[in-house]
């Protein structure tokens, strides 16, 4: 055979093999981060589906360990069955959270309202976000009528909007482009591969 033919078809075999090489390394890669983000996702919906059981309670109940659940309260409750803690009130709560922009809300971030005094700035209440869509957000939250779930922006609440906030359990999971595959989507895991 001609040594030519014989170095070419080498070069292909070669090229071959790198390239299903890395084709498998970029599926593993890629499944790493999309089964972080299902355990984010997992964690998210537990939360919800943990303040949905208390749909209907009236403002100020008291949980099973005797606390009074106002409003903040009631964040820090539920988001403690997923040993995520908080502090106390919404502001320290709104302290805690990183601001991000409306159009980044996604369903486990909280949105921090004015309290009834339209005319004050200061952080009144909380409520989480358990669903959004294009168009809208239900919230979940303790309110005066209870604990309810609210379609947002309704006009009371709306007026009182003040920021969203992102927990910093969830702050570092974001899309980002894989270098391996551009314009595959994945997501940021730390070195011992779980989400930051």
């Amino acid at each position: 055979m001609n040594t030519n033919f014989l170095l070419v078809l080498t070069i292909i075999f070669t090229l071959s093999l790198n390239s299903k090489a890395i084709a498998n390394s970029d599926s593993t890669f890629s499944s790493r981060f999309l089964f972080a983000d299902s355990i984010v996702m997992k964690q998210i919906d537990s939360i919800i589906n943990t303040s949905k059981m208390y749909l209907g309670k009236p403002y100020r109940f008291k949980n099973s360990l005797g606390e009074v659940m106002d409003c903040s309260n009631f964040i820090k409750y539920i988001f403690s069955y997923q040993n995520i803690s908080l502090p106390r009130s919404s502001s320290e709560i709104a302290t805690y959270s990183k601001k991000i922009a409306f159009e980044e809300i996604k369903k486990g971030d909280l949105l921090f309202f004015k309290g009834r005094n339209i005319s004050s700035s200061s952080i009144g209440h909380v409520s989480l976000v358990i669903e959004k869509d294009e168009n809208h957000i239900k919230m979940i939250h303790n309110s005066r009528r209870g604990v309810v779930i609210d379609d947002f922006p309704l006009r009371y609440y709306k007026e009182r909007f003040l920021f969203a906030g992102r927990l910093p359990v969830f702050e570092n999971v974001f899309i980002e482009k894989n270098p391996l595959n551009e314009g595959v989507e994945i997501e940021q895991l730390n070195s011992a591969g779980n989400p930051d």
